[in-house]
């Protein structure tokens, strides 16, 4: 009798931890972010600028790889259905889109701040599309647990219309993200 309840609890206990080891990203206390994002370029534009924090299970872009064709037309300029497409993702925890007119820099050492919510351990993408070829990319890099930390974003184009290659290491867009609460 023992041993028959001691082999359903232990069978219910590995069941619960499968359910919680496959549920994804963890479901958390979310904290509060203020973001600033800084154009550090003399001559670039960049717009709109998306900004979202998501588990490290899901993927905006990736160097390297080809692009949704909604990735391929955010970067283009053809529309802004990938925010739609985020939005709508349980592994994002929040996104903010910077465009014309709301705070967006615009010009060279122009900022924008702004908040956003994510979970402890959630990362942060930032893609911000230039009006060129070329756009800034911040490929999911881990929030800070406390106090700031500093990014710089590359620059990136889209190789046979939509593999993502980095072209150039440089400063080009400096991305703070603070823990406030």
């Amino acid at each position: 009798m023992f041993r028959k309840a001691y082999v359903a609890a232990t069978v219910l206990l590995i069941l619960v931890m499968m359910a919680v080891a496959f549920t994804g990203c963890p479901q958390d206390v979310t904290a509060q972010y203020q973001v600033t994002v800084q154009n550090l370029t003399p001559l670039s534009t960049f717009e709109p600028v998306l900004t979202a924090t998501h588990c490290n299970e899901v993927f905006v872009f990736r160097e390297g790889e080809a692009g949704t064709a909604d990735f391929v037309d955010f970067i283009n300029g053809v529309d802004l259905d990938l925010v739609g497409v985020l939005d709508n993702l349980d592994a994002v925890t929040d996104l903010y889109l910077l465009e014309n007119g709301l705070g967006l820099p615009t010009e060279p050492d122009d900022t924008a701040v702004f908040t956003l919510l994510g979970k402890p351990d959630d990362v942060i993408t930032v893609v911000a599309p230039g009006i060129e070829d070329p756009f800034a990319g911040l490929d999911s890099v881990p929030l800070p647990f406390a106090g700031s930390r500093t990014f710089y974003m590359d620059s990136y184009v889209l190789d046979d219309g939509d593999v993502v290659i980095d072209i150039l290491d440089a400063n080009i867009v400096r991305v703070t993200v603070t823990r406030i609460d």
